[in-house]
């Protein structure tokens, strides 16, 4: 419900009982947020992060912060505008932040109206920390998996914050999500093995954090990658990348589904005496990565929606539904 079609539906369902509405503004071209943004009228506005996804659509990852960036330029006198500092573009909408907006800044520096600081996982991959906003310490714990999502969580305590929720209840909130089908969630699977379902999509970015995830994890560490779509010409280099940072990382394996996971299986296995994982067939994939599973193997199962990953995850977990 985030695009020309979706999020008007959403605004007509508005009624008087409503108080807030929070909407996503998507997009896979270059003007559609700032037509989104003529529509929804956006009082308090954000961007998570910019990564190279749907870079097909746009011709580079400078070409989707610009996009990005009209949910900024969106905002009406006396707007707010939450600005993730640790990006790598917050200087770029900073310096074009229309005049009369506020902005609030949010990250991991002490220097920001709202930020994270002693950050440490649990056993599971789950993130604590400190939640400081304006100078008061609030402990949080999420049920997410992943570093990453301290900086989610940072940028919904923004958006919260500016819309004027009391920070007690901020931090009740980010406690209580537990996450969404498809994103990293954590299930038994056969064989005694636990699946971790991250299917729902994927760029280089995500699966650099998934990887990240799986790397602290005890034991056997399997990552299963369907091909990620929308890269434009860059993409074998992408597969290419992701490859490599599995094996930095100490993956113990690799499984890729689709033609552009060839890089990706190839730079795996660069300097290791082992055979590609590459399959074709969705089939073919589950057969062989159910042989590695028992009860000390945590697999991932990630990957772009073209892909259909979910199905894989579903067959690990013991649940398939006869699509392959």
């Amino acid at each position: 419900m985030n695009n020309q079609f979706g999020l008007p539906m959403t605004l007509f369902g508005l009624s008087d009982q409503h108080d807030v509405l929070i909407l996503e503004m998507g997009a896979s071209g270059p003007d559609d947020i700032g037509y989104l943004c003529g529509i929804g009228k956006p009082l308090v506005s954000a961007v998570n992060n910019v990564m190279p996804a749907h870079v097909e659509g746009f011709g580079s990852v400078d070409a989707i912060a610009r996009a990005k960036g009209q949910i900024y330029s969106g905002l009406e006198v006396g707007g707010t505008a939450i600005i993730n500092a640790d990006d790598n573009y917050a200087d770029y909408w900073r310096q074009r932040m229309p005049e009369g907006v506020r902005t609030l800044e949010i990250g991991l520096s002490n220097q920001c109206a709202l930020y994270a600081e002693n950050i440490e996982l649990d056993a599971t991959g789950c993130a604590a920390f400190d939640l400081v906003i304006e100078g008061v310490t609030h402990p949080v714990k999420l049920q997410l998996l992943g570093e990453h999502n301290v900086h989610n969580a940072l940028v919904a305590a923004g958006c919260a914050f500016a819309a004027g929720i009391p920070a007690a209840e901020i931090v009740q909130g980010l406690a209580n999500i537990s996450g969404v089908s498809g994103r990293l969630q954590e299930q038994p699977g056969i064989a005694g093995a636990t699946v971790i379902d991250d299917s729902y999509n994927a760029n280089p970015g995500s699966v650099g954090a998934a990887i990240e995830l799986l790397a602290q994890r005890p034991g056997k560490k399997i990552l299963v990658l369907g091909d990620m779509g929308e890269l434009g010409p860059d993409a074998e280099d992408m597969h290419r990348g992701v490859g490599a940072l599995a094996r930095k990382r100490g993956l113990d394996a690799l499984f890729t589904f689709g033609p552009l996971g060839t890089a990706a299986s190839m730079a795996f296995i660069e300097g290791r005496h082992e055979s590609l994982r590459n399959y074709r067939e969705r089939e073919l994939l589950i057969a062989a990565v159910t042989q590695e599973l028992d009860n000390n193997t945590t697999v991932l199962v990630k990957g772009s929606r073209s892909a259909r990953m979910e199905l894989v995850a579903q067959a690990l977990l013991g649940n398939s539904r006869g699509e392959m």
